[in-house]
This record gives C-alpha cells, sequence and structure tokens, in this order.
C-alpha cells in the first residue's frame, strides 16, 4: 500500500512539473521556435552571481578537462567502486571530499552554449551533442583555472563538465565519429 501511494504521488509531481514547464513557453499543441526556448531558458537561468566566490562555472578548454577525466577511473577504484566487476564494495577513505552536488550561474552556461555551434562550422546544431563528463580536478587545471584562495577546497574533488561533440556519419563505413570540441563547461560549484 504505502509503495502504491508512493507511485501516486511520483505520478502526480512529474504532472505538476510538467504543466508547469508547458507554462513557461507556447501553447502544448504547438512547437517552440528557437528563439522561444532560449527566453525559457533565459528565464529558468536569470539568477544573481554566485556570493559564494568561484562557484559559477566557467567556460574552460577541453584540452585541460581530458587530465581530470582521465583520474576519475583511478579515484573510483581507489573507493573500491569498479566497472569491470559485478559487484563492488564501497571502501570509504577520508583521502576524497564528497561532492553532493553542484551549483553554476545559468548566464554563463547560456552564454556557452548558444556559442557552441561556432565551434563547429559549418555543421548544423542537430548535429552536435552534450555530454556531461565527470572528472577529479588536477593541480594544473587548479592553476589554470582557480583562484588561489579556492583551490584547496577543490583539490583532489570530483566535478562535473559539459562538453560538446559532433557527430559526423561516414556513410562507407555506416559508423558515426565524435569530434570533441574546442571549449567545454565547468560547473566548478561543489558542494559541500
Amino acid at each position: 500500500m504505502k509503495q502504491r501511494n508512493i507511485l501516486l504521488q511520483l505520478f502526480f509531481a512529474i504532472m505538476l512539473i510538467s504543466s508547469t514547464l508547458i507554462t513557461f513557453g507556447q501553447a502544448a499543441s504547438k512547437e517552440l521556435t528557437s528563439s522561444a526556448k532560449i527566453d525559457i531558458l533565459k528565464r529558468l537561468f536569470k539568477k544573481p552571481d554566485s556570493i559564494n566566490g568561484n562557484v559559477s562555472g566557467q567556460v574552460v578548454s577541453t584540452d585541460d578537462i581530458t587530465p581530470c577525466s582521465n583520474l576519475l577511473i583511478p579515484a573510483m577504484k581507489r573507493h573500491g567502486i569498479d566497472s569491470k566487476r559485478k559487484r563492488s564494495k564501497i571502501i570509504w577513505r577520508k583521502t576524497m571530499k564528497v561532492t553532493d552536488w553542484e551549483s553554476f550561474t545559468g548566464n554563463d552556461l547560456l552564454t556557452w552554449m548558444t556559442n557552441i555551434p561556432a565551434q563547429f562550422p559549418p555543421h548544423k546544431p542537430d548535429e552536435i551533442e552534450i555530454r556531461i563528463v565527470l572528472g577529479v580536478y588536477t593541480e594544473d587545471f587548479l592553476k589554470k583555472y582557480v583562484a588561489e584562495n579556492l583551490r584547496e577546497s577543490k583539490r583532489n574533488r570530483i566535478t562535473a563538465f559539459l562538453i560538446p561533440y559532433l557527430l559526423t556519419k561516414d556513410k562507407v563505413r555506416n559508423q558515426i565519429t565524435a569530434t570533441i570540441g574546442k571549449t567545454g563547461f565547468d560547473l566548478g560549484g561543489l558542494h559541500p
């Protein structure tokens, strides 16, 4: 009975959220234009700059993201999480601070997102996808992008990056190739 009540509440919550999001734009029966979608994002993301310092996220070079993402698997293995094993025994260590969630100011993210097609001229936006890539901050990354007084709080922390990829189809081989963009977005606002 409790499970049924929870499922019913979840259903109504999803319906409420869905109907609320529809009211942001045009009528549900009409397709939203690109400018209407951007307007919705601007209203959702409009928020003052963070008062916590450098937690707003920022545009970074994908060359600097790659070393961070390469550290994720070894860091997870140190905690007993291995994607190749059927079962993992999680080992809690005090070597890393846990990241529960990340915050960012949407205006910076929206500006970066609207400039993504310029990284892949002359391709169309529907040939581009954005991937969420996890990584661990490296010392080089911190030195390049993070203010000195905030580096210690981000040292060895897991973060999330958004990276654009251009998807092209090789008609001869019938396979899709993903080409990484020049810049990504470091969400950056680690909590706690």
